[in-house]
């Protein structure tokens, strides 16, 4: 057997640890990567004994489909002026600069300067992956130049692709993360390969044992700078949720963890687009968003709470108005009957609608969400419908509701 380094499980403490806080799931984190990187390396020895393999590497395609910039309110709606596709290779990244390059111009002129108003770029995303390196750089450089990202319907993106896909950004005063997934586009992660690419079952193992070494210390360098770039939380958020890191770095090489449900969506903070403009208004509906919420409020996928515990309270409001429209609104408070834990105040879910709108849409709901378990309060100025179904429900059906 071919030893790996000793101090394994304190490279990879350093690196993950520092990132981003500790929960009841990330204690178990160093132990799984550790087993992760061991099914990596013995996966990589099974096909170097199968003989060597001629791959050969295509540049992944960047195409202009337009040169006019979209306003900071169209962002993320999926019409693209850039897009992706193929496999990323080396250089891809300097490719999408040099493009860029030749953009840019009339954003930095635009009055008001783009970083104030939004403005940008938005790029689509198709691809089965290639180089993890090459997928950080473009997300770095993604956020850099605050351009968002989108999986049109029908896309797959994988891999190094779904890392740059969680670079997408908008400079609006500040940086926010804008990533937009098509209920019916594909979107998979799995742990970093080792990259051997010369048979070197012929080789002494001395020299065997030091080449896969080697791949594996670029394998824990890539993860550092997802960390670094990605999970490290900027503005109170991470771009990549710490939870879907975990699964990411758990699931191994030859396999993908796709994001495929409601709950996926939900628990690891991905915005979906889908043809679901709204749903009947109803005190089920409503609970069972508001079950969505309180568990993605605890990193939990949904499911731990037992609905029939919440009872719906008076709202102490004479009237209330969106800020947005101006419009007059009702409030459904639902309220956990015993606050788990003794907490002062118990879980809820407060859902303001237009009044006589009967439906639940993105243009007539907003909601606070209060766990009193993790004393954690959200505020969503906008809600989509999808929030609102069962959390097993598969994306790619969303659409034909």
């Amino acid at each position: 057997m071919i030893a790996l380094p000793v101090r394994m499980i304190s490279i990879l403490s350093s690196i993950i640890m520092p990132a981003f806080p500790l929960s009841r799931r990330l204690l178990n984190l160093v132990w799984n990567l550790n087993i992760t990187i061991w099914r990596v390396v013995l996966l990589a020895i099974c096909l170097l004994s199968a003989g060597p393999a001629n791959f050969k590497a295509f540049a992944a395609e960047i195409y202009v489909k337009s040169k006019l910039p979209l306003k900071g309110s169209d962002r993320g709606a999926g019409s693209c002026q850039l897009s992706l596709s193929g496999e990323i290779v080396k250089g891809d990244a300097e490719k999408l600069a040099e493009i860029y390059r030749q953009l840019e111009p009339p954003l930095m002129e635009g009055n008001p300067y783009w970083g104030q108003g939004g403005d940008g770029f938005d790029m689509c995303l198709d691809s089965p992956g290639g180089l993890l390196s090459e997928g950080i750089l473009i997300a770095r450089y993604l956020r850099e130049k605050g351009i968002s990202t989108y999986l049109p319907a029908g896309s797959e993106c994988v891999s190094a692709c779904a890392i740059a896909f969680f670079g997408g950004s908008i400079f609006a005063d500040i940086r926010f993360d804008i990533y937009v997934m098509n209920a019916r586009a594909k979107l998979g992660l799995h742990a970093p390969s080792l990259t051997l690419n010369a048979d070197l079952t012929t080789l002494p193992v001395e020299v065997m044992r030091s080449a896969i070494d080697v791949s594996y210390k670029s394998a824990v360098a890539d993860i550092r700078e997802i960390s670094e770039t990605l999970v490290a939380p900027e503005n109170g958020k991470s771009s990549l949720s710490p939870e879907l890191f975990i699964e990411m770095l758990s699931t191994p090489p030859d396999q993908i963890f796709w994001i495929e449900t409601v709950n996926h969506a939900g628990l690891y903070d991905i915005p979906i687009a889908t043809q679901l403009s709204s749903l009947p208004l109803s005190q089920e509906t409503l609970l069972r968003g508001c079950d969505n919420m309180l568990n993605w409020a605890e990193s939990l996928s949904a499911g731990n709470y037992d609905q029939s515990s919440f009872v719906r309270t008076n709202v102490n409001i004479s009237q209330i108005r969106d800020p947005r429209t101006r419009r007059n609104e009702e409030a459904w408070q639902f309220e956990e009957i015993s606050s788990w834990g003794g907490g002062l105040r118990n879980s809820s879910c407060t859902f303001f609608l237009t009044k006589g709108s009967g439906q639940i849409s993105t243009e007539s709901l907003r909601a606070e969400v209060y766990n009193s378990r993790v004393d954690s309060s959200k505020f969503y100025e906008t809600l989509q419908p999808w929030m609102f179904l069962s959390a097993e429900t598969k994306l790619g059906e969303i659409s034909g509701q």
